[in-house]
């Protein structure tokens, strides 16, 4: 329960967390750590680039905003 808990909270996909029990229970401990490893790699580029674009919307909004004609 707990793993499937952290995988929601870490933005893990339904896929990703049916699997990593299944991956203990036939390869061991270790390959599910490695496959959790992977999981929130791919999590991890995944927000970054979420991040990138929100930051590029941020940056875009504040110069419309500063160039705004009318703007004291």
């Amino acid at each position: 329960m707990t793993l499937i808990l952290q995988g929601r909270r870490f933005g893990f996909g339904p896929q990703e967390i049916r699997q990593l029990p299944l991956i203990r229970e036939t390869r061991g401990i270790l390959a599910q750590i490695k496959a959790q490893i992977e999981a929130a790699d791919r999590q991890l580029t995944r927000l970054r680039r979420r991040t990138d674009g929100i930051e590029a919307a941020i940056t875009e909004s504040q110069s419309l905003r500063d160039t705004a004609p009318g703007r004291s």
